[in-house]
């Protein structure tokens, strides 16, 4: 009977941390998965900026946006204060 339950309490144990182990696999994989979506999002963000730049230079030629934008920061100081 004694060997009975050494064999029990090992199967019980080694049981646990099987489940333990998926367990864990499972919050790794999901860890992951988040870790690649984010990464994702990154790459699109990118992408966008690229993609702007792109038609910026084609269009209105490169650092426009900035001169634009300055000059709207300059009107804005005069007739919003």
């Amino acid at each position: 009977m004694g060997q009975y339950r050494k064999k029990e309490k090992l199967t019980n144990y080694l049981k646990e941390e099987h489940d333990l182990i998926l367990d864990m696999l499972y919050i790794h994989e999901k860890i992951c998965d988040k870790i690649d979506n984010e990464n994702d999002e990154i790459d699109q963000n990118k992408q966008l900026v690229e993609q702007f730049e792109q038609i910026e230079q084609e269009r209105i030629g490169h650092g426009k946006h900035e001169e634009f934008y300055q000059k709207l920061q300059e009107l804005k100081d005069i007739y919003c204060e």
